[in-house]
């Protein structure tokens, strides 16, 4: 047995059954997860990505400054 008990939304308009309100719901938050995940690999990319370039900067100006130079140091301090 399915209920189907109306319900008003918050401005008192368009009714929706018990039924079609769970529905909606559990699409919604599998939408949810679905995306929580790819959102959480796309930052994880771009943290990598950007780490990864910042490295390779730094290497390559320590290695056109000279070894020693406190390039990294002095990147820090800034």
């Amino acid at each position: 047995m399915s209920k189907h008990i109306q319900k008003r939304d918050m401005s008192g308009g368009v009714k929706i059954s018990d039924l079609d309100y769970n529905e909606i719901l559990q699409q919604a938050v599998a939408e949810i997860r679905s995306n929580r995940t790819l959102i959480a690999k796309q930052i994880n990319s771009a943290a990598n990505s950007m780490y990864w370039n910042l490295g390779r900067l730094l290497s390559e100006k320590k290695l056109e400054e000279g070894y020693g130079s406190g390039v990294v140091n002095n990147c820090l301090l800034t």
